[in-house]
């Protein structure tokens, strides 16, 4: 029998026109994860990483952290849930209408299942959405695979997460008062000392609202970061968690809390954005609490991301209500370059 020896672009070329992108783009790798964990049903991180990374060696080098990377994408858009000790688990179809004929897909159901019903998905960067005038195709997808179809603030979550602000810090009072810690309970788990959350001014240069604590200072939202890395935020009745009560709180709780404060002190913070052009272009410089990001991430596309700096696309007829639910979820002050 005779063999023919392909190089790789030949093989990069064969997989541009099958998957329509190179293995190293977020896209491909994105399907690719979906394919995988639809057909393991639950996987750890590491084994679905592994995995990817063996498929595309003979293609191209794809780092274990750029995986990594895109899973936690995928965990914050709701296209895979999460366990303990790292792991991942399918997610069931969501479909979010964003007004007109646009859909959001969410879950991880891959490409290659959901084209059986409709013609076209376009993807945005890890997300997806679907343009179709055929409500008879959607309705046959939802019923194959038992999806439902939602809004964007139910699939966001809103019905389930109090605002930022007044409301939001008595319930955690009232947590405190029954959920509470010894003093000191977390002192040992902390690499170095506890700083304290004091809001930054909105104007002028920006500063990291996280500060070394006064003596006796009665700041209520403490963290530290522990020796693996992953910060440990607590809540108090005002003081040390060193010297009183705590209530532990998870990062996103922490975010949330973050932003009450910041309204409580009345120095709310601000997000820039850009409407002078045919969209709305936002622009993060902090972590949003995750319901608010699922929903920008559901009416929006992400065009960059850093650290906790993300840049948003928003469509900008859905500007005006994402601009609304922003300020009323999270208190926040808009800046806009333009109108």
């Amino acid at each position: 029998m005779a063999m023919n020896l392909v190089d790789n672009g030949y093989l990069q070329e064969v997989y541009r026109n099958y998957s329509g992108g190179m293995p190293t783009e977020a896209r491909s790798l994105t399907e690719m994860l979906r394919q995988e964990l639809w057909a393991r049903g639950t996987a750890s991180r590491r084994a679905l990483c592994v995995r990817i990374i063996d498929l595309v060696r003979p293609l191209a080098n794809v780092s274990m952290d750029t995986l990594r990377g895109i899973l936690d994408e995928m965990e914050h858009t709701g296209d895979l849930t999460t366990g303990p000790g790292g792991a991942v688990a399918a997610a069931p179809l969501r479909i979010v209408a964003c007004g007109g004929e646009r859909y959001r897909l969410f879950g991880t159901l891959p490409n290659r299942n959901i084209l059986d019903y409709v013609t076209h998905i376009n993807p945005m960067g890890t997300a997806r959405e679907l343009i179709t005038d055929s409500v008879e195709a959607m309705d046959a997808l939802l019923e194959k695979f038992c999806g439902i179809r939602l809004s964007a603030e139910r699939w966001a979550g809103f019905d389930r997460v109090l605002p930022a602000g007044a409301d939001w810090l008595k319930q955690l009072d009232f947590r405190l008062d029954n959920e509470a810690e010894n003093p000191g309970a977390f002192d040992s788990q902390v690499m170095d000392t506890w700083m304290v959350y004091r809001p930054a001014s909105s104007k002028g240069k920006s500063q990291s609202p996280w500060k070394k604590p006064l003596a006796n200072d009665d700041g209520r939202l403490w963290r530290g970061w522990s020796p693996y890395g992953w910060p440990i935020s607590l809540w108090t009745s005002g003081g040390s968690p060193s010297k009183l009560q705590t209530l532990r709180l998870t990062s996103d709780e922490a975010i949330r809390t973050a932003f009450s404060l910041a309204i409580e002190a009345g120095k709310p913070l601000v997000i820039k954005v850009d409407v002078t052009g045919p969209a709305a272009m936002l622009n993060l410089e902090t972590f949003l609490p995750s319901a608010e990001y699922r929903y920008l991430m559901t009416l929006g596309e992400l065009l960059d991301s850093s650290g906790s700096k993300r840049v948003l696309r928003i469509p900008r007829d859905a500007w005006p209500g994402v601009e609304e639910t922003l300020r009323k979820q999270l208190g926040v002050i808009i800046e806009n370059a333009g109108i």
